[in-house]
């Protein structure tokens, strides 16, 4: 009678720590895809501002002299931080702590912010801020 309760005590146990083990690893897996989610939305944030540019200066580029128009670039993607620049007059540079995105952009001469920016097109040129 008593080795029959220490057997069921003992599978007992056995099952709850197969219980917790499946569990663990459910939890484990579960995070590491709400972290790769997390990644992609982000870089998927990133490339919708960086492409954003490249529209604009693309439209400026197509455009007749004496374009001008103002375009915002929100200060945060939803809840990351990034940071945005152009690079050598011919790239946009979109950068967060964990992706990064670049494209290629017509010539512009300026920089480009958070917030509200000037675009404008004089004598070919196009002009950023």
């Amino acid at each position: 009678m008593i080795t029959i309760k220490a057997q069921t005590s003992t599978e007992f146990l056995f099952l709850i720590i197969i219980v917790y083990m499946v569990s663990l690893i459910f939890t484990v897996v579960s995070l590491n895809q709400e972290r790769d989610i997390n990644y992609q939305r982000e870089y998927l944030l990133l490339k919708d501002v960086g492409l954003k540019i490249q529209s604009e200066i693309s439209l400026a580029a197509y455009t007749e002299d004496g374009y001008s128009r103002v375009f915002e670039i929100p200060n945060k993607l939803e809840i990351f931080d990034y940071n945005i620049s152009i690079i050598n007059n011919s790239f946009v540079y979109a950068e967060s702590a964990n992706n990064l995105f670049i494209a290629r952009l017509s010539t512009v001469n300026g920089t480009v912010n958070k917030g509200d920016n000037l675009i404008t097109k004089q004598n070919g040129k196009i002009r950023i801020n």
